[in-house]
């Protein structure tokens, strides 16, 4: 469910986002209102074209994608894949939003913080809940059947 948002007036002036272009941060700010309270959004293109930009008829996809791939590379959003879907997690977005009545994620906030702490430690391979990297338990817990799975964002498959 969209929820309202809070934009600071230092984010005009962040030189990260100032090199992007003017559509990349709009979409940027329109994440932050699709996002759920923890800041994790759905990855799907289709749907973020559709609820950020409904009257664009001449916005693609593909568009929608390319954008995407610059907020990730540059670190804002972190792709993830949890129980087979696809979202994003917004990285700062608990440092920058008030959230009055917050409202439970769908995503254990375990498995968001895991995301959110070891994305630039593992942006290759593949992280199950409750397992480390090389195959040895974890203290990390999840739910039974809970599965991480961290996406390359350079990837071609991305």
């Amino acid at each position: 469910m969209p929820r309202i948002r809070t934009i600071k007036p230092s984010f005009w002036k962040d030189q990260k986002l100032g090199r992007m272009k003017r559509d990349v941060r709009l979409m940027f700010i329109g994440l932050w209102n699709l996002a759920d309270d923890e800041g994790v959004v759905c990855a799907d293109s289709c749907i973020i074209k559709s609820e950020l930009f409904p009257f664009d008829e001449d916005l693609r996809v593909k568009t929608i994608n390319e954008w995407i791939a610059q907020l990730t590379e540059a670190l804002m959003i972190i792709p993830f894949t949890f129980n087979g879907e696809s979202y994003y997690v917004i990285r700062t977005f608990k440092a920058h939003q008030s959230i009055n009545r917050p409202l439970e994620s769908k995503i254990p906030s375990e498995i968001i913080q895991n995301v959110l702490t070891e994305h630039s430690l593992n942006t290759h391979g593949v992280i199950t809940a409750g397992k480390e990297r090389n195959g040895k338990e974890s203290n990390r817990k999840g739910k039974e059947g809970d599965e991480l799975f961290f996406k390359n964002p350079f990837s071609e498959n991305f």
